[in-house]
C-alpha cells in the first residue's frame, strides 16, 4: 500500500496548518482586524478568515512575514529558519569563545 504522503506534504500536515490562524492572530496582538489589515494593505475580510483557518495566500504570508519581522518557516511550521538557527549557533560559539578568553586572562592573571 502507497503512503499518502508527499514530498510536499509532511506527515502532520493538518496539525501544522491548524497551528496557522493563531500564529496571525499573535502576530496581530491587540490591534483590531481592520488595523492590522490597513497596515499589510489587504481587506479585515481576509485576516478573519486567516485567523478563522483559511489557507491564507502565499502574497500575503510573504507580506506578513516582511512587514512584521517573521520567518516563512514559523508562520508556516513554526520553525525557526534554518538561517536563524545558523545565527544561533554562531553567536553562541562566539560567546563561548570570550568566554573562555575571559577564563583564561583570569587565570594567566593570577598564575603571575
Amino acid at each position: 500500500m502507497k503512503s499518502r504522503t508527499t514530498p510536499d506534504r509532511p506527515r502532520g500536515h493538518a496539525k501544522l496548518k491548524r497551528g496557522i490562524p493563531g500564529r496571525i492572530a499573535r502576530i496581530r496582538g491587540k490591534r483590531s482586524q481592520r488595523a492590522f489589515a490597513r497596515e499589510l494593505g489587504v481587506f479585515q475580510q481576509n485576516v478573519n478568515r486567516y485567523e478563522n483557518g483559511t489557507t491564507p495566500a502565499a502574497e500575503f504570508m510573504i507580506t506578513l512575514a516582511l512587514k512584521e519581522g517573521v520567518s516563512i518557516d514559523w508562520l508556516l511550521w513554526n520553525q525557526k529558519s534554518q538561517l536563524l538557527l545558523y545565527a544561533e549557533e554562531i553567536s553562541h560559539s562566539k560567546e563561548s569563545v570570550r568566554r573562555l578568553e575571559n577564563i583564561r586572562c583570569h587565570q594567566l592573571s593570577f598564575g603571575r
